[in-house]
């Protein structure tokens, strides 16, 4: 059984080495070496966010973070929209549904605050996520891709969730 909740604020550092990890087993991707910080600030995210873990068998196993809303984690032009970030699975998690369970979570968060969509970025080589967030309902926008860092594309995907309710 999956278990999603809020981070305890004493599992910072490993859901930092846990995003690391999951990152780090994406086929054909590279952790920009300017990014590696801002993913393990977990802190920094607790401000305007919501952190969440995935718990298996009293085992962490996955995170994501949500936003509500614009703040300073929020990476859209958009109103009366909430996004996720930073979404990993370690590697012997993955293909259980632990992914699902946390992006279900955020959709849920999201419809229950009122939005209309929900949004997220994600590189190009994670092929797995973007397989999930497809059969998830999301579509592509690629008019929200954006580059952050030289050489880091990310991808826009959007789900409507009026059309979900």
């Amino acid at each position: 059984m999956i278990v999603i909740r809020p981070i305890d604020p004493r599992e910072h550092a490993q859901v930092a080495e846990l995003l690391v990890r999951a990152y780090g087993a994406v086929p054909d991707f590279e952790l920009h070496p300017d990014y590696e910080p801002t993913l393990r600030d977990i802190a920094a995210r607790t401000i305007d966010s919501v952190v969440l873990v995935a718990e298996a068998d009293g085992v962490l196993v996955g995170s994501v973070t949500y936003v509500p809303g614009r703040g300073r984690d929020f990476e859209f032009d958009l109103d009366d929209t909430a996004s996720m970030r930073m979404l990993g699975v370690v590697p012997e998690s993955s293909g259980r549904g632990v992914g699902t369970s946390l992006v279900r979570w955020c959709i849920d968060a999201a419809q229950a605050a009122g939005r209309l969509r929900i949004a997220l970025h994600t590189e190009r080589a994670m092929r797995g996520a973007q397989h999930m967030y497809a059969s998830l309902g999301f579509r592509r926008a690629p008019e929200f891709d954006w580059e952050p860092l030289p050489g880091v594309e990310l991808l826009a995907y959007v789900l409507d969730l009026s059309a979900t309710t």
